[in-house]
């Protein structure tokens, strides 16, 4: 990506959410939304476990909750740069499809999948999971990871999930959500909201009751319900969001590359770096629009960890639904 693509992308996504036009009112199309979004993913921790390998055991927790065998065609929406696709079909040997509508993310997922040798087994289609093109009765089950959040209405996503899974095919969502705990009469809970949507880009954050009610109402049967955010876990999931675990992964030095590869991983919660890119930029160190760049990502990391520890956000409240045998 050049610098110049950069700062198109930087404005036009600060288009979309202008400080006082901050409503699901002033957003751009999911289309618009979902083309510019993270390509990551959150997990559960366990102590002295490498970040990758927590990061491979969340994925395969989800392929065998999914039921997802040998041979079966499945589908992964919102698939990122392609890291679940690979790493579940080498678990399971699964033929993954993986749809995603970033061209950009697209060509990286397609050359990534090409030098591990899972072309064969894995393959991406540009499209919109609102609008899948898919014939009905197609896959053998389908998964996402974060992904079916950035749909404005849940149900119209789930019912195009449905419409293409064969009879007695499971979906599997880690989806992103507002828990029960959540107070819309609570300030500090409307800001950690507020920070999550502009700074995830969403055109709202749907409530888990949302979610279960969704998968009902398209024909899904819920299987399982779990809310892995909220497990007693002896490292907490948004643990992996601050500085002193993300150095101790290793990351720390890549912080600032990241911020321009859109990583979600970056320990940017020091407001001081904020100042130190506003001043590279103005020196044309960085390219125009990195300040906003790194407003975004402190915004985002702020809302999600907070939204952990108050226990009102989580990014892995699991459903398993199954189509109905016809």
């Amino acid at each position: 990506m050049t610098m110049s693509q950069m700062n198109q992308d930087a404005e036009g996504y600060f288009r979309v959410w202008k400080p006082e036009e901050a409503s699901p009112g002033h957003q751009e199309s999911p289309e618009e939304l979902d083309s510019g979004r993270m390509c990551g993913h959150l997990c559960r921790l366990s102590p002295n476990e490498p970040m990758a390998q927590s990061l491979v055991r969340h994925e395969h927790y989800l392929a065998h909750r999914v039921n997802i065998q040998e041979g079966q065609r499945i589908i992964d929406l919102g698939c990122g740069i392609g890291n679940p696709a690979r790493s579940i079909a080498r678990f399971t040997g699964a033929n993954i499809t993986g749809l995603n509508i970033n061209a950009q993310q697209l060509r990286q997922a397609r050359q990534l999948t090409q030098e591990a040798g899972l072309s064969y087994q894995v393959n991406f289609v540009e499209q919109n999971f609102l609008k899948i093109e898919f014939a009905d009765d197609t896959f053998d089950g389908a998964y996402a990871i974060e992904s079916t959040c950035y749909a404005p209405d849940l149900v119209e996503v789930y019912s195009e999930i449905f419409r293409v899974l064969k009879p007695g095919a499971r979906f599997g969502v880690y989806e992103a959500v507002l828990t029960d705990k959540y107070d819309d009469n609570n300030p500090m809970h409307r800001e950690v909201k507020t920070n999550i949507e502009r700074g995830g880009g969403l055109a709202r954050i749907h409530t888990s009751a949302e979610a279960i009610a969704a998968m009902k109402a398209v024909g899904f049967e819920v299987l399982a319900i779990d809310d892995l955010g909220a497990r007693p876990d002896q490292i907490p999931w948004e643990t992996q969001l601050s500085d002193p675990f993300l150095e101790k992964q290793g990351l720390l030095s890549f912080a600032l590359l990241s911020v321009f590869f859109a990583a979600r991983a970056m320990p940017l919660i020091n407001r001081g770096l904020q100042a130190v890119v506003g001043k590279l930029e103005q020196m044309t160190v960085f390219p125009a629009g990195s300040q906003k760049v790194v407003d975004l990502v402190v915004t985002i990391l702020d809302g999600m960890y907070r939204g952990g520890e108050l226990g009102i956000f989580s990014p892995m409240f699991l459903i398993v639904a199954r189509k109905p045998e016809a």
